[in-house]
């Protein structure tokens, strides 16, 4: 089960968009530990719309294909992070961000999860 549902979290990014409250007067005021929670709720929501706040079913699984063309897009353009993740309908820059420090770090074959062959 979900640790905060759909509702909860659109309530608050709700109050939060309406208001002159702060994040933090927010995570006091619903007892949430960590007001960064609520930040990335209101940046997803308005980045991609309210359904960025409903839960996966189950962890989404990308392909090393889809993970090297994410990278390709953000290292040949001229987008945002948060632009490329718009783009190709993720809602966690951090993702994004993690593929390109590992095709950084050990390139293609790095986003591939061991399988030594790249492609490109």
């Amino acid at each position: 089960m979900a640790k905060y549902s759909y509702k909860f979290k659109r309530k608050l990014v709700i109050e939060y968009l309406s208001t002159n409250i702060s994040y933090n007067q927010l995570s006091r005021k619903y007892n949430i530990p960590n007001s960064s929670v609520i930040k990335s709720w209101v940046h997803n929501y308005n980045t991609f719309g309210k359904d960025a706040l409903l839960r996966r079913e189950s962890k989404k699984i990308y392909t090393y294909e889809f993970k090297l063309n994410a990278v390709e897009l953000y290292l040949t353009t001229e987008l945002s992070q948060t632009d490329v993740c718009k783009a190709i309908g993720i809602t966690n820059v951090s993702m994004l961000c993690r593929w390109i420090n590992e095709f950084h770090t050990g390139g293609c074959a790095a986003l591939k999860k061991g399988r030594a062959t790249c492609y490109g």
